[in-house]
């Protein structure tokens, strides 16, 4: 039986096919075929079948595309469908949770929680944490122990900071959003957003 995920992306993909795919492909400079919308997307290649809205992704060891996850494919039906028009990143960024408080967001979880078995997966691997971001397509960012600046879609960055454990604290996970960020997303689509990266960025540095 299909989970509730299931149905909602499966949803969201019906959803897409009554957008204007030409809107899409003008706005966002898309590359595009027959077959395909293609696009980068959080340190990868993303398409997306024009015919039945399925989003494939290519997989960040294999090299392979496969078909979409629930939090890559509720983030890029997202950015297609509902970025608005003239949407563009002020270069100012803010804690996720900071964003909840702008255009009447509603009230996330907290990251620290939220990502904290993340966190301890890497935690004091800096090395190849650093290596990991790289691949992504990350630039190094001054803060964190380890920080990169990524771009997640077109012109929209978003900067991910880690901070290994110590004696009074354990590790730390944090995103920080450019403030016009729910320009291009509703603020919940954020958070499917940061669990993604940091999923690729497991795998990576678990190779």
């Amino acid at each position: 039986m299909p989970s509730n995920y299931d149905k909602t992306q499966s949803l969201m993909q019906q959803e897409f096919l009554k957008y204007d795919q030409s809107d899409m492909i003008s706005r966002f400079a898309l590359d595009s075929d027959e077959k395909y919308l293609s696009f980068s997307f959080l340190g990868s290649e993303c398409r997306v079948e024009r015919a039945s809205g399925a989003v494939e992704c290519r997989d960040v060891i294999t090299g392979e595309f496969a078909p979409a996850g629930f939090n890559a494919a509720m983030t890029v039906y997202d950015l297609l469908c509902h970025s608005r028009p003239g949407a563009a990143p002020s270069g100012s960024f803010m804690p996720l949770q900071s964003l909840s408080g702008l255009h009447g967001a509603t009230q996330g979880p907290d990251s620290r929680s939220l990502f904290s078995r993340h966190a301890i997966k890497l935690d004091h691997k800096d090395d190849a944490l650093r290596a990991a971001l790289f691949r992504l397509g990350g630039i190094s960012e001054p803060k964190g122990d380890v920080a990169a600046r990524i771009k997640v879609f077109c012109d929209l960055e978003v900067i991910f900071r880690f901070w290994n454990s110590d004696d009074e604290f354990d590790p730390e996970i944090q995103f920080l959003w450019d403030s016009n960020s729910l320009q291009y997303m509703h603020y919940e689509t954020l958070w499917y957003a940061c669990s993604l990266l940091i999923e690729r960025i497991l795998c990576l540095t678990a190779e």
